[in-house]
């Protein structure tokens, strides 16, 4: 696993959220609430992978850091980068046209909620206030 960075601090996402994930086309849109149960919806254009694992079945500070946690040490959930992805590493490996660049622009964003952990490969996010 690569080093987590803190993309952007809003929104803050709600302990429960209440997520809505949508794959169209090239575009991953995940709807959120933020701590004051606002609405937002986060969009992974173009994507190149999505990956959702139940938080039981992964170990979910692998994907935290320090900027998750204010200094009284309680965790925040905000969207994360992961830096060096393993993932993005390993699909580069497995790319069969390997002069294809589809890789080479892809971020690791990283989604850790409630119940859930969402991971996205895409090249561009939009954080759209609903």
């Amino acid at each position: 696993m690569g080093i987590s960075k803190l993309v952007t601090k809003n929104p803050e996402f709600h302990v429960t959220p209440l997520e809505k994930i949508v794959i169209e086309n090239t575009e991953v849109k995940i709807q959120l609430d933020d701590i004051d149960e606002n609405r937002w919806e986060i969009q992974f254009s173009p994507y190149q992978a999505v990956n959702v694992t139940a938080i039981d079945c992964t170990f979910a500070h692998d994907y935290f850091n320090s900027d998750c946690y204010d200094r009284n040490g309680i965790f925040h959930r905000y969207l994360l980068e992961i830096e060096k992805s393993e993932w993005v590493d390993r699909l580069q490996n497995k790319q069969v046209d390997k002069s294809s660049d589809l890789l080479t622009k892809s971020k690791h964003y990283v989604l850790p909620l409630q119940d859930i952990v969402v991971e996205v490969l895409a090249w561009n996010i939009t954080i759209v206030k609903l």
